[in-house]
């Protein structure tokens, strides 16, 4: 994932396969931030999410500010240019690395585990992230899961969805 790529921008070959890399890890940080606040979204309690999703995007304003400070204090450094270039995107891959680290101690997602069959393993998650109503919020998800199924069916390019397409693109 991520952290494979800001390696592998430290130790690019040449000018096409930084950009690679560079296009590899956009397409990883796009998918980060689009899943994580779908995935806070589906976890959190409902009295919480926004409040969540606003630190997951406060964070990743703050990383922002942080990289742009270590790279700051990279170029004071005095390095030359292909050591300091390479410095700057290894300091991307610690981050990356301690994120993805801290992916596998996250509870699956019950909304996922029941689109899976999965309903205890889903009660038992929701019990643990400390929902007070587990059998309502199970029932509510296995009823949203329902109505989906209806649409899935349904072609995504098509003149009533054409507007919402072009704003997404």
């Amino acid at each position: 994932g991520f952290c494979r790529t800001c390696r592998a921008c430290c130790f690019s070959w040449d000018w096409y396969s930084l950009m690679f890399f560079r296009a590899l890890g956009g397409i990883g940080v796009g998918a980060s931030a689009v899943l994580g606040p779908m995935y806070i979204a589906e976890i959190a309690p409902s009295d919480r999410r926004g409040q969540l999703v606003c630190f997951f995007q406060f964070s990743i304003v703050l990383g922002i500010l942080v990289a742009l400070l270590s790279n700051a204090i990279v170029g004071r450094l005095g390095l030359s240019l292909p050591v300091e270039w390479r410095l700057k995107f290894s300091c991307e891959a610690l981050p990356a690395i301690a994120f993805f680290l801290a992916l596998f101690n996250i509870p699956r997602s019950p909304r996922w585990l029941v689109s899976k069959q999965r309903s205890d393993e889903a009660r038992h998650v929701l019990t643990q992230l400390g929902e007070p109503n587990v059998d309502q919020e199970l029932n509510d998800i296995i009823r949203s899961i329902d109505v989906e199924h209806g649409y899935a069916r349904e072609r995504l390019f098509q003149p009533k969805y054409f507007k919402l397409l072009i704003l997404a693109f």
